[in-house]
């Protein structure tokens, strides 16, 4: 589908926040930070689980106070790329001081090896199918209410990030970005707010400037000098 990438203080159409949030809530406009919007919507990018995720997803709800976490599968990005995964590895990233009840119920709960914060090292010797793997998760990071990767996230881990690169190849990781960036819906607010707090703004936009084509380049070069 088609779309223009409009600045919405420039456009008289969407001048109200009335007319703005009634277009947004109707699936008209998808808001892409910075006061940029696409007429019409952006695709909605989602990912879908599988019954491990859906089990870690039960079990870390049962805690008495359910911790922040997000839970991915290497399957899930199987649309986007071309060498596709045939057995999962899970990453469970959750809030700092749940890690370790995080693992012990894990381990208990899953047939699955449960490793712990594990180095790059240590996931290759003991890779195997459904391997779940967790780590901490960085405060205030963009994360889902069902815990699901929301695609701000994604897209600079997949940039920067060993736990989620080293799923995948170099050329299936930059087609991901390609498709991702150029046919779905990101909040680029959210996702530089969240590459500044890994410290890895300027690595993070030059990724996504090579990939980026058209009306979302022109959007990066907008918004760079933000950054």
């Amino acid at each position: 589908m088609e779309y223009s990438v409009i600045k919405r203080s420039a456009t008289d159409e969407f001048a109200s926040n009335n007319a703005f949030e009634r277009a947004h809530l109707g699936g008209e406009i998808s808001s892409l930070g910075y006061g940029y919007v696409s007429v019409p919507a952006m695709k909605e990018f989602s990912l879908e689980g599988d019954k491990t995720t859906a089990r870690i997803g039960k079990t870390l709800e049962s805690f008495a106070f359910p911790p922040s976490r997000v839970v991915f599968s290497s399957v899930s990005l199987n649309p986007f790329i071309n060498q596709l995964i045939a057995h999962p590895t899970y990453v469970v990233e959750i809030e700092k001081d749940y890690l370790e009840p995080c693992f012990d119920a894990l381990r208990k709960d899953l047939a699955n090896r449960v490793l712990l914060n594990p180095t790059a090292e240590e996931r290759t010797r003991y890779a195997e199918p459904g391997l779940v793997c967790i780590y901490p998760l960085l405060s205030k990071s963009p994360v889902s209410k069902d815990g699901s990767a929301r695609v701000e996230k994604l897209l600079a881990d997949l940039v920067v990030s060993s736990r989620y690169r080293s799923l995948y190849s170099g050329m299936d990781v930059e087609q991901a970005l390609r498709i991702i960036v150029n046919e779905y819906a990101v909040n680029y607010r959210t996702l530089f707010a969240y590459a500044a707090r890994k410290r890895k703004t300027k690595e993070i936009y030059a990724a996504l400037e090579t990939v980026a084509e058209g009306q979302i380049k022109e959007l990066l070069h907008a918004i760079e000098k933000e950054l």
